[in-house]
């Protein structure tokens, strides 16, 4: 049985990797604009913002 104590220890840990997890994709450089449809996969027509 989970105790009160091992969910806010698990609860904690898991506060800390999300933390770390968001400060390290704020510190990374924002994606090339040239770079943003690669390796998008899809009719093309829609990944350009057409009409199927």
């Amino acid at each position: 049985m989970l105790t009160e104590d091992a969910f806010l220890a698990l609860d904690a840990a898991a506060q800390v990797e999300v933390d770390a997890a968001v400060a390290f994709a704020e510190a990374a450089p924002w994606e090339p604009e040239a770079d943003l449809l690669k390796d998008v996969h899809g009719p093309a027509a829609v990944a350009h913002g057409g009409r199927r």
